[in-house]
């Protein structure tokens, strides 16, 4: 192999390198601070680890067409009355207020469909209220993303309507 084509060959290679260590870094699924050891700081120190956002989600029955129906509109409902046109890139680092897709099957710990909103603390007070006046009859789960994702979504997590039992075995 020649110099040229070695050194081409080398370039090639550290490219892919980078574009695949971007990649994985540009999307993580989890808050990378979320470590054992920064959670269990803030409990050895009797104190609750921050949010950084927020997940507001709908749960509906997915075998019941009217429900489904209902569900989809208030999706569509809230997106246009938030003006929401950013589709969220992962679970828990956008830079503002984004829409997740449809779940139409049980996800995560979700037991039935749902759909979710991301949104900054900032912005807790507006979307809180509008969605305990227009859930219907809906059940809405309200949960912070401190990084301990399980006490996100039981023990700090906030339920309009009736709770739903998670599968918080996904957490462990």
């Amino acid at each position: 192999m020649s110099s040229q084509s070695l050194c081409t060959h080398g370039v090639l290679v550290l490219l892919t390198l980078v574009a695949l260590a971007s990649c994985v870094l540009a999307h993580p699924t989890k808050y990378p601070h979320a470590t054992k050891e920064y959670l269990t700081s803030f409990t050895d120190a009797g104190e609750r680890p921050p949010f950084f956002s927020y997940h507001i989600h709908i749960l509906y029955m997915g075998n019941n067409k009217n429900q489904t129906t209902s569900a989809v509109r208030l999706y569509k409902d809230t997106i246009n009355e938030f003006g929401i046109s950013t589709p969220c890139d992962n679970l828990f680092h956008n830079p503002g207020t984004c829409y997740f897709e449809n779940d139409t099957d049980p996800a995560g710990p979700f037991p039935v469909p749902q759909w979710a909103i991301y949104f900054l603390p900032s912005e807790y007070g507006k979307f809180t209220s509008w969605f305990m006046q227009n859930r219907g009859d809906f059940s809405v789960l309200i949960h912070g993303n401190s990084g301990d994702e399980l006490h996100d979504h039981t023990v700090w997590a906030l339920w309009g309507g009736a709770p739903w039992p998670l599968n918080t075995a996904i957490f462990e």
